[in-house]
């Protein structure tokens, strides 16, 4: 809040931790805090063991659904599975304004499901820190890291100003606009749509 002048966040996507949930319904009172994907689909492996309810409920938390249609379906999974009692089903239903698409409809998101950005960043990060550095090697290998992320940055920008990507589809002119619009990671990700939609 003090890096961006007092304005708080509108949403929050984070693994859980009660104590974070705490804290962001506490300093951000107005945020919405969502759960992330990754890590429910991971609980509900290990929580409940059954590879057919994790695909359902999977499902059941993606689907674009109303509020009607995500209920009767969920009720459908835990009956079908025999999950009526079990602990972990119940707690996490009862969190679903966290984590189902049907009752977090209209908050923004930014198409953001999961942490795994935030954890590609730390993937990143520990390919050159471990915890045997001292606070100096620490610091040199952090500025490293900075400097090989600002690099990859300037060139992933440098081939989006001044590189035409390669028009691949029936619908050139769409093609050619979306790689004027968007920068190039971007444009990879719309052409296989655009492709999608020619077929």
């Amino acid at each position: 809040m003090t890096t961006m002048g007092g304005k708080s966040p509108t949403s929050v996507i984070t693994d859980g931790d009660l104590s974070m949930k705490k804290a962001i319904g506490r300093v951000f009172p107005k945020c919405h805090h969502r759960l992330c994907a990754w890590h429910l689909i991971r609980n509900a492996c290990s929580n409940v063991g059954n590879t057919q309810f994790v695909m359902k409920f999977r499902q059941c938390m993606l689907g674009d659904y109303d509020v009607g249609e995500f209920q009767r379906r969920w009720e459908k999974r835990v009956n079908e599975f025999g999950l009526e009692g079990h602990k972990w089903v119940r707690d996490i239903y009862g969190k679903r304004h966290m984590w189902a698409t049907a009752h977090i409809r209209g908050n923004f998101f930014a198409g953001f499901r999961t942490t795994s950005r935030c954890e590609g960043l730390h993937a990143q990060f520990g390919r050159y820190v471990n915890y045997q550095n001292n606070l100096v090697e620490f610091l040199h290998q952090l500025f490293r890291c900075l400097n090989y992320m600002r690099y990859t940055e300037l060139e992933a920008d440098f081939g989006s100003i001044h590189g035409n990507p390669a028009l691949e589809t029936p619908l050139p002119l769409i093609e050619r606009a979306a790689g004027e619009l968007y920068t190039r990671e971007v444009f990879l990700l719309v052409q296989p749509v655009i492709r999608k939609v020619c077929a």
